[in-house]
């Protein structure tokens, strides 16, 4: 369920960022001077998509669907998408596009904040879902493929100085001696 912030842009579906304005209908980012502003397509639909859920989380597998769909990419792409947007609006803290870690990222405007939720009345029961199951990140399985590739080629590298040095009790008969 995508949940749109577009209603409180008002009938224009702009935002303001800044001394920007993002058109959310036209897909357009414009500088102060009404031209487009320089930002990579990715990271414009990264931005629109951020724009589209202003104060809550939109998870990184969402955002790699929505702007890279169908095509096989790695986080590492949308990691340079967010730092293009952070360059352009000169978002040196990461107030504006705020990394929430293991999940996702989220636009903050001032105007926008989500409200936080309303504490749980006494008498009912809060259920608190389990965590959501997440599937290994390109990072995560890189790691354990470093790590099997660390260990088989100890295990290779130990049977070779086994082989060279031979067993106690194993005869490595050199054979007879040469004569000259």
């Amino acid at each position: 369920m995508e949940r749109s912030q577009t209603s409180d842009l008002g009938d224009a579906g702009r935002l303001v960022i800044g001394s920007f304005v993002l058109d959310l209908q036209r897909g357009e980012l414009l500088d102060s001077s009404g031209r487009q502003a320089e930002l990579r397509k990715q990271a414009l639909d990264v931005l629109l998509v951020l724009a589209a859920n202003i104060g809550h989380v939109v998870t990184k597998d969402e955002l790699l669907g929505r702007v890279w769909a169908g095509a096989v990419v790695t986080e590492d792409s949308l990691v340079q998408a967010v730092a293009d947007i952070r360059r352009l609006f000169g978002d040196r803290g990461h107030a504006l596009v705020r990394t929430v870690p293991r999940r996702g990222y989220l636009l903050a405007l001032p105007q926008h904040e989500a409200a936080p939720p309303a504490p749980a009345k006494p008498d009912e029961q809060a259920e608190t879902p389990p965590p959501p199951v997440r599937p290994a990140s390109v990072h995560e399985s890189a790691g354990v493929r470093r790590w099997v590739f660390v260990v088989l080629g100890s295990i290779a590298f130990a049977a070779v100085v086994w082989w060279l040095a031979g067993l106690p009790g194993m005869n490595r008969d050199p054979g007879p001696p040469r004569s000259r």
